[in-house]
Parts: C-alpha cells; structure tokens; sequence
C-alpha cells in the first residue's frame, strides 16, 4: 500500500523538517530583512533603507498582514508576537505545499521535471539555455523560472499558485531553498508523488503534535477556528473512506440500478444481504408476522429484505457534499466511482434527463469517448462539493481533485492543450461576506424596497459566524426566517382603509420600532420572489467586493465569489453527505449559536456535523467519529432524532483507526428513508486491518456481526445503542424500573483541578492532618480494578470546606460548583469504582468520611438495601456486563449506573447474600494488613521462620481468598440470573462479546494485573517492613506479638488516619521520644479508628529504654562501613537492620539474613542498600500510586556513592540537614583526613602500590564528602524548611542533586526547575525560599494567598460564595 505505517512516519518526518526549515528561514528574514522580529517587536518601514521598491512592498503587506492578524487574537498576551508566528507558519506553509504540487504535478507530466532535480532538473536546464545569465545568478535564475511555472499553473488553479497572495510573500534564501529540495527529494519517498492522496498527508503533519496538546492544554474547547481545525486534523484511512463512499454513494447507484451494476465489483465495501428484493416504482413491501426473537442471526440475516424502488438519476445531478472536508479524501474516492456511473448511464437506455442540459448523457455526447474526455470536468463541476473553515484545506482538497482529473487525463492519452479547462469547482471556504462595513453599507442602502436591504444586513451580520461555525451554520434557513418574518410583519400593518373611531388608539407600533420597513410594497407576490432577489443582491455584492480587491480568492476562474459560494453550497441539497467531522466542544464563538440551532447535539461536534449532515441530505449520510455517539448521555435526544430509524450500517472500528486521534472509533450510515434494520460489524476485540473489514463486508460473518431492530434502542435507557444484545437482555433494557430511584444513586463528585497540588498519597502527610474538618481528607479517585476491596489511599486538601480548591475553580469558572459536585452525597459510606479501566468494571467499598472525584463516584443506598447487598449486586457478571456493553471506550459514567434495570430482592436471600458479602471484604482486609505495606489498613507481616514459609503462608492466604471469592461471585451470579431470569449461559456469551482487553485506558496507571506472589516479592517486602521498623515507622511488638494489633475496622467504618501498625503514643498519632503506648494500651485499644476508653489502662506510656528496639528519632541512618568493617558506624543501616533481625529470628537471624541475600541475587545486604537499582528502586515503585512518586526513605549520597545518609521523610525538619553535617558528615570528614594523615606518614617510610591506591581512594572520598557537606549546608540556607503538606517530591526536590537514582533525580531536578520558576509558589518551601516573590503573587491570586494564610494582602474578593455544607444526622466527626 502506498501509506502504509512506515511510509506515513517517514513522511511526517518529511514535513516536519521541511517545516522546521522554512520556519527558521523566514523567521531570521523577517528579523534581518524586514525588520520584524519574534518577541512582537515590527520596525517602521522607513529605517528599511536598504529595501528596493518591491521588497519594501512587500514589507507592507506583512505588516498588514500582522495587524489583521494580531487584531483576531483576543485573550493573547502579546498579539503581536503569535501573529508573527502564525504568519510564519502561513508562509512556510504555502511555499511548501507550492513545491509538493509542483512535484506531484511534474509526476503527472502537467509541468516540465522542475523541483525533482533541483536546480539540475531538465526544465531548468532548458530554461537557461533561452534565458542565458541575463536574469542573475544560478539561485536567482531558478526563483525567477519557478515563479514562471506558478504563473502557468494559476491560470487553472488561482490563488494556490498565485504569488501576490498574501500567503506567499516570503521565498526562501539559497541554503534553505537546497536543503527544503534535498529533503521533498528524498529517495525512499520517491513512490508517494504520484499519489493524488499525498497532498492531504502533508496537510495532516504539518500542524505539529505538540501543538495540538498545548491548544487542549489551554482550552477544553477550541478557542477559534484555527483551533478547530488544527486539534481535528485526523486523516480517514482509505479502507473507511471506501467503506462508507460505497455504501453511500455506490448504494444508491446500486439501488437505483436494482442491483445490475459494474459497482458491485468495483464496490470492495459494498454490503449487501443474501437476499435482496428490489420493488418496483408504488410497490410496498409486504408484513412479515413473524416473529424473530428466536432467530438466530444467521437466520436473520438469510431472510428476504425489501429494498424501496429508487429512482435513477442522471450523474450530473448526483450531488455529493462533505461537510468537513479537510483535503478532500472522502472527494476523491468519490471521484473514481462516478467515473463508472457516468459510463453506465451513459450506455443506459433507460436513463433518465439531467436537470442540468435537459437531456441525457448519451444525447449530449454521441461517442463514449467524447463523455471519457469531459467525465473529470463534470465531476468537479457539477457532483462534487466540499466546506472547510480552513482555506488550506479547501486549496488542497481542490488542488487534489484538479491533480486526479489531470492524472485521468493522462491515462487517456490526452495532452496538455487537448484537455477540456476546468473552470469551476464546489469546494469552498466558510468563511464572512468580504469587504468592509462601509462598503457593506452602501451597497444595502441601495436596494429597494428598503426592506431588501435591511435583510442583507441581517445576513451579512450572521455571516460573520461562517468562519467560525462552518457548515454548521444554517444560513439558508437564516435567509429563509428573515423574508418570513418581514412578510409576516407585513401582513399584520394596518390596511389603508382601516379606520381609527374618536378617541380610539391606534396601537400599531411606529415603523422605527419595528424590525424592518416595509413600506412600499403592496403586491403580496413580492414575497413569493423576495428570497431570490436577496441571493442576488448578495450575490452582487460579492462579485463586487471580489472585483475590487487586488488579491481574487477564486480557486477556479468560474468560481463563485467568496462568501457567497458559502452561501450557494448550503441552499443545495445532497444525496450523499461524507464526513470525518471534528470532535469536542464548538469553537468558543460558536458555541452559543450551536446551542440554539442544535439544541440536541451542540454539546458534541461530531453529533451536530451528523445533524447538520442529515439536514444537507436528501438520502445517505456516511461518518467516522468516536464511538462515543452510542452511549454519551448527553446526546440522547440526538440519537433518538436523528439516528435511531436512520441508521442502517454500522461498523465498529475500535482503536488505532484516524490516525492521530486516540479514541475508539466508528463508521455508519444513516438512511433518510427511515429503515429499521441496523448491520453492525464489531471489530473491538482485534486489530482491524482492510482485509477484516473486506471479508465482513461480503460474508456478513455472524461472528461479529449483528442484525437488530433499531427501534428497540428507544426503549434502552438514554436511547443507547447496544447492538449486541440478545432479546431478553433488550427486553430487561426496556424495563421501567431502575436503579434510581427504585433503590440508590450514583454521583459523580467533585473535580480536583490541580492534583500535584491539592491531593496526596495518605503517607506523604501527618497523621493528625487527616479527617473530616481537617487539612486533609480521603479521596476516592478511581484506582486501579479491584472488586469489593476498597483502594482509597489518597487524600485532598478540603481545609475550611475546601477554601483553597474552591478559589483555584472560581478563578478557572467563575464559580466553586464544580469543586462542590454531589457535596450533599460526600461523607457518606457506599460504593465506588474507576470510571475509566481496561479491565472492566468493579465496585469496590467506599469508607464512610470520603470525599469522591468524577473519577470515582458514588453508588450508595437511598432505601432499605444495604450497601453491601448493592456491592455484590452491582459486581455480578450479568449487572457488570450491562454496564460494560453500554459503555463508551470503557467509560462507566454515573448516568449509566442510575439506569440500570432493578428488581426487588428476594427476601429470604438477602440476610445470606450481605453477610458472604461483607464477611469476604473482612477477609480481604485481613489479607491486605499483611501483604500491603502503603494500605491504611497496615499491621504487619506474618513472621515465621523462614522467608520462603512466610511466601508460602502468603500464597496460600491469598489461593484461599482467591477460592472464596469465586464462591460468593458464583453465589451472587446465580442470585442474579434467577432475579432477571436471565441464564448464565446468555450472560457468559454477552461478556463474551464484549470482552474487555487490554488496552491502556485506565484512569489509573496501576490498572494492571497484580504482581504474583514469589520469594521476590514477599522478599523485598520484608525488608521494607523491618526498614520502617528500624525507622520507628512500625511497631516491632505487633511483628513478633500480632494479638497486639487493634481489631480492623468494618469495611464501610472510616479509614484510618494511622496505619493499625504503626508505632503510635497515646493520642494514637506516630509516637514522639518517651511517648510509646503500652502493650497495655494496645491490647485495650477497641480498633483502629479508636482510643482505649479512660481509665481503662494503667500505664499508658513507657519509656524508650523499655522499648525492645533503640530509636533513631532524628530520622537518620547511614550507609557507612566505618573505617573498620568489623565496626560499622553505630547507626548504619544494615548494621540497625540485623539489630531488629536478631530481635525477630533470634539465633535464626543470620540464616535469614543469608536466605534473603540468596534470593535477592547479592553477596551481602550492604550491595542491596548501596545501588539505586536495589532496595530505593523497589521502594520507590512500591510507594508510587495513582500518578504519584512519593518514597518514603531517602538515599542522599556523594557522587560517586561511597557514602550515604538515609533520611526518614516523617522525620524531616528544618535542623535535619544540619544533624546529617554535625553529626554524621564533619564526622566522617574528619576520620577520613587522621586516616589520610596516617597513610601519609606511612608512605614516608616506603611507597607501596597498595597504599598509595588507598590513599588517592581516601583522598578522592574526603573531596567528595567535603562537597557533600557544601551542598548540605548550601540547602539548609535556602533556607530549608520541610513542610509535609507539599508532599514528597516538593520537599526532596531542593536535594536532587544527591539523589542518584536517575528517573528519580530526573524527576526532583525538572520539579525543582519549575518551583524555581514560580509553577509551584502554593508551596510551603516557596513562601519559605522566595517570599517576596510569592507575597507579590498572593495580591493577584486568592488561592495562592489562601496557600499562605495571607487573604488580608490579597486584592481579588472572592467573586462567588457558597453556603458551609452541614453535617447530615449521624455524619462522623473528625
């Protein structure tokens, strides 16, 4: 294929250079020649002096250029400077589409070999040969000959070729012009030129990727309609392209001709029933009684379909729109099957007359040659029509089409002179009326009656939208509601020889009051004919608009004048509309427009292209959009008005499909007859190539492929699209009983704006932070697929009912309503589950106390169900399958969850279904206070004496679980299928078909299968749990003694603020010196969530000499042998490690020790702290989650690592970095240099070479601590004062220098350059670092000053104010 993957890389690397070339050519001849540089800053044209009178012409028209420009860019802030630049890309745009022409036309031998030798190519050659060395240098001789060949070329093809528009002012310089040939010459790209397609590529990659996400950075919606265009720019594959022009436009062709055509063949895509029953003119197809919910689809698609009788048409009066059409992909398949039309009609006896000539096509050309010749001309002139809101595209899609009609040329044999002209075409830009509002003015005062005039204001007035809008906007019916309401004003003014008694009012308006004056006009008739004066008049205006400016806009030489072709193309109507519409919201200017005129889809743009499409048509509309239009809630009523009854082809595309967009794609048809029937094929489940679709077009395999009533969709919930549900599932659809309100609800919550700063992991944070009413609380935002077990380990800061989120919303929004989504709903205990996974659907428990984000909403009870029967409810395969086949790219948005079919429990079922239910989530957490280290539900390992039984403990814990989860799902699933009366045969067959795979769409980059259960892991584990032992994060008690541990709380109690595990004083907070409870206290603790009553112990406390472990409570070890190995440093981190293993194991400890060294694949456990790719590595991946980096025990080292400090972040103050110099580094320092000094003393009395190694070891180690020490001391005078509550990465960033694990300090390093910078000044370390700075920023930014504790110096009042949510009856307290 000629772009095929690899072609299509190499040619966007093509354009990409050539791009980047021309860029920074006309960038430095702007600045050097034109005095016009990047920053916005334009010289006046009189310092030009070195300017002849043409190149000082052409300084003016850039300049007025900028300035129109620079006037279109509201919100810029420098309009000036992004003018520049996209005039900078306007003009290496033109001139690199002019070189791709030239080369595609040399390829079609429509010009002499001019660019594909370069400066060497033949028709240079001969052109010098008459030119001589009169005309200047070589590289001016050639600009001056190539400028010749433009001049030729836009004789047909206007402004694409003209060299005065003012798209193509610059030229690039003899360096450039080389390189910009060397690179459109490329070998490997040699076979693209002679593809009519290519031009569109170089369209579609000339836009970076890069500029496209930084436009849906900065706006949810395009803001203009460059925008618009450059963020849609999907290119259609070929095989679509074909798939939805044959069953569009080669459909009807086939139904007009019953079936008897060439296309049938040529038709690669065209899909046809087995068997076909085409009626004759006024016959009706007869009523089928049968009943076919029983029939297989096999059997369906076998049964006789009736086609409707259509007439036939005349070629020349087919009409093919695309309303959208980009470079004209979708024109140019059309193109090559009208070409068979023509022929066939042409040897039709029965075809009819063209509205056009009034006589058929064999009439009109006596020899089938004479038709070949014209074929090309007729097909762009009168068939196709195309609408973009870029003139780019629609100057390519033109050129394409000009480029196929002279290729068709060619392989007719015909020469150059000997081709008919094409003098006009149908592919126009939307784009305002031209001329200024003076001009405009003049000319309607001129037309009478006065109220024609004040009509083609109106119109003028709307047409300024067209730029914006495009296709979407309804001028025809604009113009037609215009002469409307003036007729019908002029219909209800006072008739002359109405009279008024004494004393009577006339209550009739004064005619300046009204919105037109219609006087003068007494003929009724003047209306019939008023629409078609106002085209005239409008007309007329554009023809002498156009004629007065010096620039023609005209593709063609015969087209229609701007603006008003916009106008011509939207009166007509279509047979076939074809369209790869944009997707998203409207451009910001249009929006409100599309609102009032397309009140059912404005909301999406694909959907308001397809209704836009089925008002242009009067037959077939063909689209591939994202899937999305099945299920989105908010097009329901769209669906059910303009595709359900319409639609009669589906297919399914899934991912990978429009190149650039990563959205799960599709491709139908609608049909305005109205039939019911829908073929869907569904592609979801593989990688689709064009043989796939080719085979399920022509086989209809019943494997992926279904036949369905359309019109059941009007009974599922929101009039989805689920084509592949069976009778009985369509049957439960239709019910009228749902979840709400039957029996609950589903919320999505609030929106979180900033996650890097307003949500933590629950670890980053002080314990006393978190809870109801404090800095920080619980947030459910999705998470990775886990069902039944609840996953919640991230908080958000909600301080002062989230003061600081609601500030950063008003200032996005111009009000909080989004950070306060469902607040009445927050708090409460319930379900929650990942909007967004790749591995299905799972509720999972919701705490009670939680805040919910639109990533993970809400399913709670609002009757007399539990929670936990909703939980095992909602996770059996028949209601989960429900969800998942009405899913949108395996999206489970809340409205899908309120709509799902309910029935009442079974009474007698309900006690044993909640108990297995709520007894398995019990266990769950059991399991999960053992095995996972960053879960608040922590106690501890199982300990047992040796690691390869504690794996085998573990494994057989979690086969165990495993098994009892299978049972309550089987419990649950055969509940459900006797509740629904739905087999579980049918249910296994639906989730069967709508498998999900794995595809990466999840919310949560964790969403993967979980990690099996091997030495390894439990391995590594382990050492993590006695590290945090040996840090004081964990109670030693609880590993050897677990009776200790408090009780876990229920599933649906709140979370804990505190690990259970963890070594706490009697606040339940982590303990402070001399403030460790009890094991008293412990055993009398009722649970995690709870303080033992008063009174209840003894002795709370007891002192750190009674503990079985030394403390380290500055929160500092250190990875140093000592200058004797025998003797580490007393707080060396292996050394305090085999402290607490021989607490635990006792005289087992060493053997442990070596067990873990052999699985682990090292000598010793020194190696294993001492790499980055050792114990940090595993640490740091254990304690990322949800996006978020944030270890724990930091390794700050020397350069080259022969000396580390391990710091505990819970630890950290803003002395830390002073004990590390005082009492570890200076320490260290100066034993190194009484080692240096002995070793000095040695060599005086003899060099040996093992001494003198150890010297320059010691010497080279002294540098690197003495550096060390340097940049300690530099960071703690930032000054460096840790704050917990700008979370992990925040805080180490200061220190990336010493980190030596390179993603990680990659990462410190890009994040301390932005808090440098000022991205991050809501940063405690900010206001600590750089106060004046951010004090500044707090005056402008109410968020910030709420950050800081500083409204009092902010000048922004809050702009909207809320009412404090009230606590519920029986809500937790903090």
């Amino acid at each position: 294929m000629p772009f095929d993957t690899e072609t299509r890389s190499k040619l966007a690397k093509l354009v990409k250079d050539a791009r980047e070339t021309l860029a920074f050519e006309f960038t430095a001849q702007l600045q050097e020649k034109y005095g016009i540089h990047p920053d916005g800053t334009i010289m006046g044209l009189a310092t030009l002096s070195h300017l002849d009178d043409g190149e000082r012409a052409v300084a003016e028209l850039l300049r007025e250029r900028i300035e129109h420009l620079a006037s279109s860019m509201v919100g810029e802030k420098n309009p000036e400077a992004a003018a520049i630049d996209r005039l900078t890309r306007e003009q290496a745009f033109t001139v690199l589409n002019r070189f791709a022409a030239l080369r595609m036309c040399e390829e079609r031998g429509l010009v002499q070999e001019c660019v594909r030798q370069g400066m060497n190519s033949r028709g240079f050659q001969v052109y010098l040969k008459i030119a001589g060395s009169c005309l200047g240098e070589h590289y001016d001789r050639y600009r001056t000959y190539l400028n010749c060949i433009c001049d030729e070329i836009a004789v047909d093809l206007g402004i694409l070729f003209d060299r005065f528009s003012p798209f193509g002012l610059l030229f690039p310089r003899e360096p450039a012009l080389i390189s910009l040939l060397e690179i459109i010459n490329r070998k490997e790209l040699k076979h693209v030129w002679v593809e009519d397609e290519t031009i569109g590529w170089v369209y579609q990659y000339f836009n970076p990727p890069e500029e496209r996400k930084a436009m849906r950075d900065a706006s949810q919606a395009p803001r203009n309609s460059r925008e618009l265009a450059v963020r849609n720019q999907f290119f259609t594959p070929r095989y679509v392209v074909e798939f939805l022009t044959d069953n569009t436009l080669g459909r009807i062709w086939y139904e007009m001709r019953k079936g008897e055509t060439i296309l049938k063949e040529q038709c690669r895509y065209l899909v046809r029933r087995p068997n076909e029953i085409f009626l004759a003119s006024e016959e009706k197809s007869p009523n089928s009684e049968c009943n076919n919910a029983d029939l297989t689809q096999e059997e369906l698609l076998k049964k006789p379909v009736y086609i409707g009788h259509r007439s036939k048409k005349d070629p020349r009066d087919i009409r093919i729109l695309d309303p959208a059409c980009g470079s004209g992909h979708f024109l140019l398949y059309a193109f090559d099957l009208l070409e068979r039309i023509y022929e066939e009609a042409w040897s039709d006896p029965e075809s009819p007359k063209s509205d056009v000539t009034d006589r058929t096509l064999s009439e009109d050309f006596e020899k089938l040659d004479d038709l070949r010749r014209e074929t090309p001309k007729l097909i762009v002139e009168h068939n196709l029509h195309g609408i973009d809101i870029d003139p780019r595209a629609v100057q390519i899609a033109a050129l394409a089409l000009w480029l196929r009609a002279q290729k068709r040329w060619k392989n007719l044999g015909l020469k150059a002179e000997g081709r008919p002209n094409i003098v006009k075409s149908n592919i126009v830009t939307a784009e305002p009326m031209p001329g200024e509002e003076d001009m405009r003015r003049e000319f309607t005062a001129g037309l009478h009656p006065r109220v024609l005039g004040q009509i083609v204001d109106e119109v003028f007035e709307k047409m300024k939208l067209a730029g914006e809008a495009g296709s979407l906007l309804r001028i025809e019916e604009e113009i037609k509601d215009a002469v409307g309401a003036a007729r019908e004003q002029w219909s209800e003014r006072p008739k002359p020889e109405q009279q008024y008694l004494p004393g009577m009012v006339n209550q009739q308006p004064k005619q300046q009051e009204l919105r037109f004056d219609v006087k003068g006009i007494t003929d009724e008739g003047f209306w019939w004919q008023a629409e078609d004066h106002i085209l005239e008049a409008l007309k007329d205006y554009a023809e002498q608009a156009e004629n007065g400016r010096a620039v023609r806009r005209r593709l063609f030489v015969e087209d229609i004048a701007r603006g008003f072709a916009f106008i011509d193309l939207c009166r007509k109507r279509y047979d076939v509309v074809l369209m790869n519409p944009p997707f998203g919201l409207a451009p910001t200017s249009a929006f409100e427009y599309a609102r009032g005129a397309f009140p059912n889809s404005y909301t999406e743009l694909l959907a308001t292209f397809v209704e836009r499409g089925s008002i242009f048509s009067s037959s077939k509309i063909g689209a591939i959009t994202s899937r999305a239009f099945m299920v989105a809630t908010r097009l329901d009523g769209w669906r059910k008005e303009t595709v359900i009854g319409q639609a009669c082809l589906l297919a399914d595309l899934g991912e990978n499909v429009m190149d650039g967009a990563f959205v799960e794609a599709a491709a139908y048809v609608l049909d305005k007859t109205g039939l019911q029937s829908l073929i869907a094929l569904d592609f979801r489940k593989r990688h689709l190539s064009e043989n796939d679709l080719f085979e399920a077009c022509h086989f209809l395999n019943t494997a992926n492929t279904y036949l369905t009533d359309s019109s059941l969709f009007l009974s599922f919930p929101r009039n989805r699209i689920a084509y592949s549900v069976g009778s009985r599932i369509s049957s439960l659809l239709k019910s009228k009983d749902r979840f709400e309100p039957s029996a609950g609800t589903a919320r999505q919550g609030l929106a979180t704006w900033d996650d890097f700063r307003l949500v933590r992991a629950f670890w980053e944070v002080h314990a006393s932070n978190i809870g109801i009413t404090k800095l920080w609380e619980y947030l459910a935002k999705g998470g990775p697929f886990s069902r039944y077990l609840s996953n919640v380990h991230l908080l958000m800061n909600w301080n002062k009912d989230g003061k600081e989120s609601r500030a950063i919303n008003i200032a996005k929004n111009g009000t909080d309503a989004q950070a306060r989504q469902a607040f009445d709903y927050w708090h409460r205990p319930g379900l929650t589950y990942s909007i967004r996974s790749q591995r299905g659907f799972s509720a999972r428990v919701l705490p009670k106390g939680c805040l919910f984000t639109g990533q993970g909403p809400l399913i709670v009870s609002e009757s007399e169900i539990s929670n936990a029967y909703l939980l095992g409810w909602i996770n059996s395969s028949l209601i989960r399958t429900i969800i998942e086949m009405q899913s949108n790219d395996g999206k489970f948005m809340s409205g899908l969850i309120k709509s799902i079919p309910w029935r009442e429990p079974i009474k007698k079922h309900i006690r044993e279904l909640e108990y297995e239910t709520r007894r398995s989530c019990i266990n769950l957490l059991k399991l999960e206070s053992t095995a996972d280290i960053t879960s608040p539900y922590f106690c501890s390992i199982v300990i047992r004496d040796s690691i390869s039984e504690i794996c085998r403990t573990a494994s057989a814990q979690a086969q165990s679980l495993g098994a009892e989860i299978t049972q309550l799902d089987a419990l649950w699933d055969d509940y459900v299928s006797d509740l629904y009366n739905i087999g579980k045969d049918t249910v296994k067959t639906l989730r069967d078909q709508n498998a999900f795979e794995s595809h990466d769409i999840s919310s949560d980059p964790d969403d993967c299968e979980e990690a099996p259960i091997d030495a390894g892991l439990i391995c590594r584990n382990l050492l993590e749990y006695l590290i945090g032992i040996t840090f004081s994060r964990w109670d030693v008690r609880i590993a050897f003694d677990p009776s200790l541990a408090p009780k876990l709380p229920d599933p649906f109690d709140p979370l804990p603020a505190c690990p259970p595990g963890m070594l706490v004083g009697m606040d339940g907070l982590p303990a402070e010196p001399n403030s460790i409870v009890s094991e008293e206290w412990l055993r009398a603790r009722p649970d995690a969530n709870t303080l033992p009553p008063d009174g209840s112990v003894k002795t709370l406390t007891i002192p750190d000499s009674k503990y079985p472990l030394r403390i380290s409570w500055d929160g500092v070890l250190v990875d140093d042998p000592g200058s004797n190995v025998d003797q580490p440093h007393r707080e060396n981190i292996v050394r305090r490690l085999q402290e607490v293993f021989d607490l635990v194991w006792k005289d087992k400890a060493h053997k442990i020790e070596q067990e873990a060294c052999d699985i682990l694949g090292v000598s010793d456990l020194c190696y294993y702290f001492s790499k980055p790719a050792g114990f940090f590595q595993d640490h740091l991946k254990r304690y990322s989650k949800s996006r978020r980096k944030a270890p724990i025990y930091w390794p700050l080292s020397t350069e080259s690592g022969s000396y580390t400090l391990w710091i505990y972040y819970h630890r950290l103050t803003d002395q830390t970095l002073y004990t590390c110099i005082q009492d570890y580094v200076e320490p260290k320092i100066k034993d190194v240099t009484l080692d240096l000094e002995g070793i000095q003393k040695e060599l005086q009395s003899g060099i040996t070479a093992k001494k003198r190694e150890q010297y320059e070891q010691l010497t080279v180690l002294r540098q690197e601590l003495i550096d060390f020490r340097d940049e300690l001391l530099r960071i703690a005078k930032l000054p460096y004062k840790p704050n917990l509550n700008d979370g992990v990465m925040i805080t180490a960033c200061p220190l990336w220098k010493l980190f030596r694990h390179n993603q990680w300090r990659k990462d410190l390093k890009t994040c301390w350059e932005e808090l440098e910078a000022g991205t991050y000044d809501w940063a405690h370390l900010a206001y600590t670092i750089w106060p004046d700075r951010v004090r500044e920023k707090c005056k402008k930014d109410r968020s910030l000053a709420i950050a800081h504790g500083l409204e009092e110096i902010c000048e922004v009042k809050e702009t909207t104010k809320t009412k404090t949510r009230k606590k519920k009856k029986g809500e937790a307290e903090a």
